[in-house]
């Protein structure tokens, strides 16, 4: 399923208009058609709701102006509100008001007075339509606006949004102030790409796809919704241990000796069949390790060779710590072996002094999250957060296989990038990217750095989804990731 940036979704709207021989308010009608017949086959709203339709200045207004006028046709009780002073609304957008002006007058709100006297009109109303602002918001919520949100918020009615809540960005979903939270979305054609990033799932609710018949247009790279799920075939009976790939584990310097372990245990549990953990010579080995699980403690390059022996993958990194400056050559000569690796954590500190050589990176795949990136990249995190397709392209373009961590983890190369949209708050904890980690690296094998990054995080978070409906989100562990992943494994073979 393709994603857009909103000035992408802009093309697509201006592609269909040229190809059909259409209007810009004809395309507005048929958009606001298709999110009411959402609307009504999703069971949202029902005939014994009193419905308040929030319609601002654009053609997101428009839209809402079209929901309200099918509402009002097929014997709904809708009231129309017009937020903002009408010399600013969009030529479509007066023409629906047109239109909805003969079944009934919609109610003008022209100023933050008119809008205060308008709170006892809203507790009368049983559920919002949030027609304010579209994809086109690109700057904070003021005046009449900025109250209007406020007192949908406050109002304890439900909100269904029309393509994104009014407030957040529709560039990168981060919330600009006052956002409404809204119930449901009904998002246009496409997922855009403030419909997911940042503060997107905390005010989206639940999402419904509206098919308005708006033509795709090609991008580089491609955005894509991860789809979430694969098929892991039985194993064959004649077959070894070798043939499932053997895993090398750079890191668990002192007081870190934890992460490593839970990366090879998890890389166990997906399928691996052999993991060794190189541990910082630092580390404390007195601590549990699985008895599946093999290890050693490395002081020097001179042990590479042995090492990398037979070896199908490296995850070079978790828990080794930031103040060994020798890793910057043990990690060159990783990369010039050509074994697939995953670099994470403290990894990327080693990684950074790198970026400028002319080394081959195809083989690597990189699993920062924001601060992480940012530090890579010596800029700012909300920098980051502002723009983090352009940031994964950076880093792409020099070859690596980039998987930016978040809400909605983002994971690409330079000719796609795929969204995974199963935000999870229970994963923000100490210990989930070591568990990531070894998920990706069982699978560097036998596929390519992004089906092996897209792979991982589809079996985390499938794992982290039971977890979070047994113990709630707070309490899971990553080590209950681990253990549940049996259960995600049999769903899928």
């Amino acid at each position: 399923m393709n994603i857009f940036h909103p000035n992408e979704m802009t093309l697509c709207d201006q592609a269909t208009l040229k190809r059909e021989g259409i209007s810009d308010f004809q395309l507005m009608w048929r958009a606001g058609e298709a999110a009411y017949e959402k609307l009504i086959r999703q069971q949202l709203v029902n005939k014994l709701d009193s419905i308040g339709v929030i319609a601002g200045l654009g053609n997101n207004g428009g839209d809402g102006v079209v929901i309200a006028s099918a509402l009002q046709k097929n014997g709904y009780d809708v009231t129309l509100y017009l937020v903002g002073p009408s010399h600013k609304r969009s030529s479509a957008l007066k023409e629906a008001i047109d239109v909805f002006k003969a079944y009934e007058k919609p109610i003008e709100v022209n100023d933050e007075p008119t809008m205060k006297t308008m709170k006892s009109a809203f507790q009368n109303h049983s559920i919002f339509i949030d027609a304010l602002f579209g994809i086109g918001l690109s700057k904070p919520l003021k005046g009449i606006f900025e109250l209007c949100v406020s007192m949908l918020n406050t109002s304890n009615k439900p909100i269904v949004a029309v393509d994104i809540p009014s407030g957040l960005n529709a560039d990168n979903g981060l919330a600009f102030g006052p956002t409404i939270k809204a119930r449901d979305t009904l998002i246009i054609q496409n997922y855009k790409t403030g419909n997911l990033l940042n503060d997107a799932a905390d005010h989206h609710g639940q999402c419904h796809l509206v098919d308005a018949g708006i033509l795709p247009i090609e991008t580089t790279p491609k955005k894509q919704l991860l789809d979430n799920t694969f098929t892991i075939p039985p194993r064959r009976n004649n077959t070894h241990k070798y043939d499932y790939g053997s895993l090398l584990i750079f890191g668990g310097a002192h007081s870190m000796e934890g992460a490593p372990i839970l990366s090879a245990t998890a890389a166990m549990r997906s399928g691996a069949g052999l993991v060794s953990i190189a541990f910082d010579k630092t580390a404390d080995l007195h601590k549990s390790i699985p008895l599946e699980i093999m290890s050693t403690r490395f002081s020097d390059t001179s042990q590479l060779d042995d090492l990398l022996a037979r070896k199908t993958a490296i995850i070079f990194g978790v828990g080794l710590g930031k103040e060994s400056p020798e890793y910057i050559d043990v990690l060159r000569q990783l990369i010039a072996s050509k074994i697939p690796l995953l670099i994470d954590a403290d990894g990327l500190s080693y990684l950074k002094p790198l970026l400028a050589e002319s080394l081959d990176f195809s083989n690597i795949v990189i699993t920062p999250h924001i601060g992480e990136m940012a530090r890579l990249l010596d800029t700012k995190s909300h920098l980051i957060k502002n723009s983090p397709l352009q940031h994964i392209k950076q880093l792409s373009e020099k070859g690596l296989t980039v998987l930016l961590k978040g809400p909605t983890t983002l994971i690409g190369d330079t000719q796609t990038i795929y969204f995974s949209n199963t935000p999870n708050p229970g994963l923000a904890k100490a210990g989930s990217g070591d568990v990531l980690s070894g998920l990706i690296a069982a699978f560097m094998k036998s596929h390519s750095p992004l089906e092996a990054a897209k792979r991982g995080v589809i079996l985390q978070a499938k794992s982290a989804t039971i977890c979070k409906a047994q113990y709630g989100e707070s309490a899971f562990l990553p080590s209950d990731i681990i253990k549940h992943l049996p259960d995600v494994i049999k769903m899928l073979q």
